[in-house]
């Protein structure tokens, strides 16, 4: 690449800006120097590592380089047998390999998105063992810590001790002599602990003078006393010198065996730097990745001139141009300051960046070839010291650029043929062009000459374009006319500028005929073509409309349809709740039927029942006939002590448990006393009588269950019924938790196994409404999990 053409251009002030965007000075300094590349692979691998970056910027993220410092100079340094830094490169070096943890653990984060540069970033080392061995030496603040050493500790330990005894030897001596200092305190000079003694008491403080104030009024004196207790104190500061230096050259010994990881990591990094400032800038500046294939026409859509998008994006005015693949050269005529000399460098721009891998300010259907070379001649390079005319320097350049050039380059012509005879300048400029082309140059050329005009119009491998005024204000327009060539506006820039109409007027008198005519013509057809443009702006701007009713016609639709999706689940969503619910309200009522057993139980004790009325109206009657028969002394019976009778509820002994009295045996003494499911043999004048406890007329497979002390049988800790059906495991359980309690047991684990889950559900439930049951819940993972239930009894 030719670096007259990147001046002639301004892309190294494209690259000041992609610069601003990098963090590291290697990555600053690598993008002023750089070169576009000429290698398809090449481009399209660094492109995709920046727009994987742009990816992850788009979305909020980033990789932590902020404040990435390269440290070239440092690892270069340590890379030197018997090299040392001193603290502030250490904590340079540390902050180095904080970023390089850091932004490894970032990407390894996101290596999915990032697949490219992950190839590159899982290959750096973030050094652990020595940013740990820098953290044991430097605190936060770069100081080197006491316990770096051991030597090290004890040597300021002792310093610290002999600097208080200096101290008091000068706080002393302050009080002593207060009267002829100028303030009441001690300062510092030189190191040295220093009084300030008033200029004229010199004679009566024996001492060295280390300063004097700026007034000379004070002497700042080390007293003789103190000299001795300080050099005591500076030959120790002295020693704490070696002493760090000795440590930090074994930390530069230590970090020397690492620096070929340093390196590497350095370039990794720096790599890294450079594809992000590329994202950096194109997430500012919304700019995109063209198209690049060596085979494809050149073919801009919406593009800016860089430099003028960055500096006011809503000013900048966009260039449009789709060449064909005959197409050698474009031809652009038209007035000056129209815009032909920005469409070139704008052209030549967007090619040197997207060759150096920088998204570009222009369409995503933009695409450009790939080119070995841009050769560039605009403006008026003429050196007045060579001697040089325009025309002499603008022939040498263009001679320069035929001898350079080959196939696959892009050549940008500004103003061909010049400063010279407009005959002869469009001959040469003719057969200029006709050389480019026989060399497979695309050639980009601006230029007045009629001459030509007249050969692009017919040549098969050219094509005419132009710029214009707005024929209603005379102001460029700034927009490229493809197949139509322009005219120079001589005269009506000539009148804008404020040159005389007279003379303006004779110098239109004074053109050919033809020429006039064919300016006339060209006019006439550019304001007509304008009149299209306006008349196919409103139209696409119609359509644009009416697009944009049909899209929103379209996301409606697409709304409508979400929402009765959504109301479709919804209800479906209803309906499956619905039927679980029912089906859990059938399995729980299922669950709660008795079994086979349970009714056989039922029966049986409805036959109990009915044998304890009978003999209960036996004793009744019985007792009936004695009352009558104490009838004539009311008074005593009224006072007869309370005589059990079977039915009655009781409480046994010294306990607080209630039973019913189910049989009693007057000749033995004893009664038979019924506790829940068990039947207890009690001595009748260890009985209580009590009131009948709540529910106590619920059928006997309700669950109400009022239990007695007494001797029973070991109860396990837990119950297994993994496996078990549903009614019959909830009989098992309510027998197990009846012996629990009375076994005065605090709390039991059921076992019911993951499974459905039905099983579970049919004992939580049960467990809700179970007199004996205070509280349960799952048992968490080191209590065996939720395949069992803890429960906390009454």
């Amino acid at each position: 690449m030719d670096p007259l053409t990147f001046h002639l251009l301004e892309f190294p002030a494209v690259l000041e800006y992609l610069a601003a965007m990098a963090v590291s000075p290697a990555a600053k300094n690598e993008i002023t120097e750089t070169c576009p590349w000429t290698d398809l692979a090449t481009i399209n691998r660094h492109f995709d590592a920046v727009m994987e970056v742009l990816g992850l910027l788009d979305t909020g993220g980033d990789l932590p380089l902020n404040g990435f410092d390269d440290c070239e100079e440092l690892i270069a340094r340590l890379g030197v047998p018997g090299g040392t830094l001193d603290a502030a490169d250490w904590l340079r070096l540390r902050g180095f390999l904080q970023t390089t943890a850091e932004v490894y653990k970032a990407a390894k984060l996101a290596h999915e998105r990032l697949p490219v540069c992950w190839r590159s970033l899982e290959l750096l080392d973030p050094l652990h063992p020595l940013a740990a061995e820098i953290h044991r030496v430097f605190d936060e603040d770069g100081q080197v810590r006491d316990s770096a050493s051991d030597e090290l500790r004890a040597c300021r330990a002792k310093i610290r001790r002999l600097e208080k005894d200096v101290d008091k030897v000068i706080e002393r001596i302050l009080t002593k002599h207060s009267d002829i200092l100028s303030d009441n305190f001690w300062t510092v000079r030189g190191g040295r602990r220093v009084l300030p003694v008033k200029a004229g008491s010199r004679g009566r403080l024996p001492g060295i003078v280390h300063d004097v104030s700026g007034s000379g009024e004070t002497l700042f004196i080390e007293p003789l006393e103190a000299v001795e207790p300080a050099n005591i104190v500076a030959e120790e500061q002295n020693h704490e010198r070696e002493i760090i230096f000795q440590i930090l050259a074994e930390l530069a010994r230590h970090a020397r065996e690492h620096v070929p990881a340093l390196l590497s990591n350095r370039e990794t990094l720096v790599q890294t730097d450079l594809w992000r400032a590329r994202a950096r800038l194109a997430h500012r500046h919304a700019l995109h990745r063209p198209n690049l294939s060596p085979d494809k026409p050149l073919h801009l859509m919406v593009a800016h001139h860089p430099l003028l998008y960055f500096r006011n994006r809503d000013r900048s005015v966009p260039l449009s141009m789709k060449l064909d693949a005959e197409n050698r050269v474009l031809l652009i005529t038209g007035p000056n300051t129209g815009g032909k000399t920005t469409a070139l460098k704008t052209v030549g721009l967007l090619s040197l960046m997207a060759q150096s891998a920088i998204p570009i300010p222009a369409g995503v259907d933009s695409t450009l070839p790939i080119f070995r070379q841009v050769l560039a001649e605009i403006g008026d390079e003429q050196s007045v010291s060579a001697g040089l005319s325009t025309f002499s320097a603008h022939i040498r350049r263009i001679s320069w650029i035929l001898a350079h050039c080959a196939g696959q380059a892009l050549v940008l012509l500004d103003e061909l043929g010049k400063a010279t005879d407009p005959l002869q300048a469009g001959a040469l400029g003719r057969a200029v062009l006709e050389e480019l082309v026989q060399q497979g140059a695309l050639t980009l050329v601006t230029t007045h000459l009629p001459t030509l005009k007249d050969w692009a119009h017919d040549a098969p491998h050219a094509r005419n374009a132009s710029y214009s005024l707005d024929p209603r204000t005379s102001r460029p327009q700034y927009m490229m006319h493809m197949d139509q060539p322009g005219i120079s506006e001589a005269f009506t820039i000539a009148l804008a500028e404020g040159l005389p109409k007279k003379v303006v007027d004779a110098a239109r008198e004074q053109m050919p005929e033809e020429e006039r005519k064919l300016s006339e013509l060209l006019g006439s057809l550019q304001e007509k073509e304008g009149s299209l443009q306006r008349e196919l702006q409103k139209a696409r701007t119609a359509r644009e409309q009416a697009d944009r009713d049909r899209a929103d016609f379209l996301k409606q639709r697409v709304d409508l349809d979400k929402r009765k999706a959504e109301m479709d689940l919804h209800l479906e969503a209803k309906y499956k709740e619905l039927l679980d619910k029912a089906r859990s309200d059938i399995e729980k009522r299922i669950a709660n039927l008795p079994s086979r057993q349970a009714l056989a139980q039922i029966r049986e004790e409805i036959r109990k029942d009915q044998k304890l009325a009978e003999r209960r109206l036996e004793h009744i009657q019985a007792r009936e006939e004695k009352i009558l028969r104490s009838a004539k002394a009311p008074a005593a019976a009224s006072e007869r002590p309370w005589e059990p009778v079977v039915g009655d509820w009781v409480r046994v002994g010294k306990g607080n448990q209630d039973g019913r009295i189910e049989s009693l045996d007057e000749d033995r003494g004893r009664a038979k006393i019924s506790i829940g499911s068990l039947t207890v043999d009690a001595m009748i004048k260890d009985l209580k009588p009590t009131t009948a406890p709540p529910d106590s007329t619920q059928s006997a497979w309700s669950g109400a269950r009022y239990l007695s002390v007494g001797v029973v049988e070991a109860v396990p800790q837990e119950i297994d019924l993994h496996g078990w059906r549903v009614a019959e495991a909830l009989d098992e359980m309510d027998r197990y938790l009846d012996r629990a309690v009375l076994n005065h047991m605090q709390q039991v684990r059921v076992i019911h196994g993951h499974g459905t889950g039905a099983l579970r559900n049919a004992i939580h439930e049960e467990l809700r409404r179970h007199p004996h049951a205070r509280s349960f819940r799952l048992a968490d993972l080191r209590e065996g999990g939720p395949a069992i239930t803890i429960v906390t009894l009454k």
